[in-house]
């Protein structure tokens, strides 16, 4: 007995509200007959349900499970019944037991024509429940429904079906024959040809004669009969060779497919990093011009590089290496490995390119540097010498650890104050190799003391290095008793002393070494002036002179007052009697003082009088003026004993007479007065007054007047600023009418001309003055111009 197992699907539905969930109960979906092999079994499923009930009852194992096992005998209607959250779902199906029966039938039975169609059915008794085919491979299926199919074989060929209902199994054949006559095209069922391109086509028939053998269409091809034809359409075809023979007319067909390439392919370096040759390492691109990718739907590229010079023994010498994009890409990055040529082979169909370019590349170059090991000896010497193959110009650094040449195979290092890395760059065409070489120095034998002063009394440890195996053995020129071979030796030196060291150490030659120490002495200083008597306010600069070694540090601090400063030397301008005193330090430079000693300097400063004021009289003389030539008083006020003291009054940069205490001016310009006190012993005060503005003296002529008694413009006079005394301010003022009689002669010199002529009212007109005027300081003016009368 069989058993088939179906499964119920359960679907849930949610509403967008999230409050309602529904679940359907389906058995099969889009099935509802099922059929059983006889005496066989099934097994439904359901899920997701609180209840289940299966009826009929009585053919199920359980009905109230949710995957009973039915034993149907004769047809039935299944029902399931679920409940799901209280709501009652249900599905039905039909379960119908039947022992398959399957018969295969065609359409004709007669042999046809290869490539007719025929129809090809399934006789069975279970609703083609469980069919399959088996169909010859040489069979093209037009059309496939339940239980039928519609094919166009070409060959005679057998048709296997079968039927599975729940394990039974039921199979059966049916023989199509196919008639003789064939004819096939030997080319594929699509030739790919590349534009302007042509293609031989060929056909056979199974019997040998192609009489009756036709091409079409005719369009782009070189004959419509024949077993060959050469094609070359201009768009891709379908063509067709027909062969009618024995009441049969069969067809096979070829499609010619027209492809095209990009009309410019060339391959070029990236100019941004184009240099020739490249060198090894170099990121290179290859681009070539870019097109329309739509016309070339199915074109494809495929790089490859080939080095031209490979090195002994390489055998990978074809292939991507260096590859930084895919080789599938139409442009392409590398890196520079070998001089190669890369090639790009871009085929779209039938249509094929090869495109290529030289890459050169200047490789790496091996670098040996002998000898090995690098080892120097303290103060001395070593040749390094570069073994490679090939130009190049050469570099060594460190250049300072270098001597003599830095740019030879061969170069000489040292001495060397510590193990040194030596390199060497050789560029070839642009294209730099480095290689590097580590210069091993032996132990440091010496480390002398760089503190080489001390203080008279200190002991001073000579070198702070002791190498194991080594021999020092120390002298000095200047001390006989000096003969030890301690390598740290200690000494007290009382004066200057010289101290020589000769190490011996494994193959390395004597080294030698000296060290001075200088030893610091008691010092003194001298202040520079001691005593000094100055004016108030006058600078004085203070020396101080030590007498210590030059080797010491010398450290000066003035102290005056609530002052300090340090120098050798300051400067001051002190307002009262001081006195300064200098401390003097001599120490280890950096260092402790080793000696002291002080000096000291008393500076007077000389009692003076104070001139508090230049007093002007009058007063309205520095703020509203006076008139040029008019008297000014200048008085100072002075407290203070002047005994002794000589005055010198200036106005401006000249000097004037005066009195002790004043003096008198008449200024003809803005000036200012000085008076400059001298005490016997030569100090010097000074004091400046402010301006005294004098008035410039200055006319004009008017050029209209109306003498018409209006007490408006009724005389004819100079308009003048300045002036005090007309009478001696008019030299001559005249006005003579347009006959040159002279009508007025300065004779009213305050008042001017009334327009009058011999007591007589001149007649208006136009007159014609001459005027001429003597300023304060002598100077003289002459006008002349013409004044018109008004009445």
């Amino acid at each position: 007995m069989k058993k088939l197992l179906i499964l119920v699907f359960s679907a849930v539905i949610f509403s967008f509200n999230g409050l309602i969930a529904q679940r359907s109960v389906e058995i099969l979906p889009d099935v509802d007959t099922l059929y059983v092999c006889t005496d066989s079994t099934v097994q439904l499923m359901a899920s997701e349900a609180f209840t289940y009930s299966w009826t009929p009852a009585n053919i199920f194992d359980d009905a109230t499970i949710p995957n009973p096992i039915a034993s149907p005998t004769t047809t039935t209607q299944v029902i399931v019944e679920a409940n799901v959250n209280g709501i009652v779902r249900r599905d039905t199906i039909v379960l119908i037991p039947a022992t398959p029966s399957l018969v295969l039938e065609s359409s004709t039975s007669d042999p046809f024509c290869a490539g007719e169609i025929i129809e090809v059915s399934a006789i069975n008794n279970v609703g083609s429940q469980g069919l399959t085919w088996q169909i010859p491979t040489d069979v093209n299926v037009v059309d496939s429904l339940s239980g039928r199919l519609l094919v166009q074989p070409r060959v005679t060929a057998t048709w296997l079906a079968s039927i599975n209902v729940s394990g039974c199994i039921v199979d059966t054949f049916v023989q199509i024959q196919v008639r003789d006559p064939l004819v096939t095209i030997e080319n594929s069922d699509t030739v790919f040809l590349c534009k302007d391109s042509e293609v031989t086509l060929g056909a056979t028939t199974n019997s040998g004669f192609i009489d009756n053998l036709t091409w079409s269409p005719a369009e782009g091809i070189s004959a419509t009969t024949g077993a060959e034809v050469i094609a070359s359409p201009k768009e891709t075809t379908t063509y067709y060779a027909t062969l009618v023979e024995d009441g049969c007319t069969i067809v096979d067909s070829v499609v010619v497919r027209i492809d095209s390439l990009p009309t410019d392919l060339s391959i070029e370096k990236d100019e941004d990093k184009s240099p020739d040759p490249y060198c090894e390492g170099d990121i290179v691109t290859l681009k070539s011009p870019t097109y329309e990718t739509g016309p070339y739907p199915i074109i494809e590229h495929l790089w490859k590089a080939t080095k031209t010079n490979p090195r002994p023994g390489d055998t990978d010498t074809v292939g991507t290496f260096g590859f930084e994009t895919p080789d599938t890409l139409f442009n392409l990055v590398f890196t520079a490995q070998d001089s190669a040529i890369f090639e790009r082979v871009t085929r779209s169909g039938g249509c094929l390119d090869t495109s290529e370019v030289f890459i050169p590349v200047i490789k790496q170059k091996m670098i040996t540097i002998m000898p090995e090991p690098a080892i120097i000896c303290p103060g001395e010497t070593l040749d390094l010498t570069a073994e490679f193959s090939g130009p190049g110009d050469i570099t060594w650094t460190p250049e300072e650890n270098i001597t003599g040449s830095n740019d030879q195979k061969t170069v000489t290092v040292g001495p060397l104050s510590e193990t040194t890395a030596f390199t060497i760059e050789v560029v070839e065409e642009g294209c730099p190799t480095t290689q590097s070489k580590t210069v091993e120095l032996l132990p440091q034998l010496v480390a002398l003391n760089t503190q080489t002063v001390i203080c008279r009394g200190d002991n001073i440890e000579l070198n702070s290095l002791e190498v194991s195996g080594a021999i020092y053995t120390w002298t000095s020129p200047d001390d006989p008793s000096i003969n030890s071979n301690e390598a740290r030796l200690v000494v007290r030196p009382l004066t200057n002393t010289q101290y020589d060291l000769t190490v011996e150490f494994g193959d390395c030659g004597p080294q030698t070494a000296s060290i001075l120490v200088n030893v610091i002495q008691e010092a003194n200083v001298i202040v520079d002036p001691e005593e000094l008597t100055i004016c108030p306010g006058d600078p004085v600069e203070l020396m101080g002179i030590g007498n210590a070694e030059s080797f010491a540090e010398e450290r000066y601090t003035w102290t005056f007052g609530s002052t300090s400063r340090v120098g050798s030397s300051i400067s001051d301008a002190p307002q009262t009697n001081t006195q300064y005193l200098l401390t003097y330090e001599v120490a280890i430079p950096g260092g402790r003082v080793c000696s002291a000693d002080q000096g000291t300097s008393r500076i007077t400063v000389e009692e003076q009088p104070e001139i508090l004021a230049l007093d002007v009289v009058p007063e309205e003389a520095t703020t509203e003026g006076i008139i040029q030539g008019d008297a000014v008083t200048i008085t100072a006020d002075i407290v203070g004993n002047t005994s002794g003291f000589t005055f010198q009054w200036m106005a401006n940069q000249d000097n004037i007479d005066g009195t002790i205490t004043s003096t008198a001016d008449d200024p003809l310009e803005n000036t200012q007065y000085k008076l400059t006190l001298t005490s016997p012993t030569g100090c010097e005060l000074e004091q400046t007054s402010p301006t005294v503005i004098v008035i410039e003296p200055a006319f004009e002529v008017p050029n209209v007047f109306t003498p018409n008694d209006d007490d408006i413009n009724d005389f004819f006079n100079i308009a003048f600023v300045g002036i005090r005394d007309l009478s001696n301010f008019i030299q001559e003022f005249q006005v003579f009418n347009r006959w040159g009689v002279l009508v007025y002669d300065n004779d009213t010199p305050d008042t001017g001309w009334d327009g009058r002529y011999n007591g007589n009212p001149a007649p208006a007109d136009v007159y014609v003055y001459k005027i001429k005027v003597r300023f304060p300081d002598g100077t003289e003016e002459e006008r002349s111009g013409e004044v018109t009368l008004i009445r």
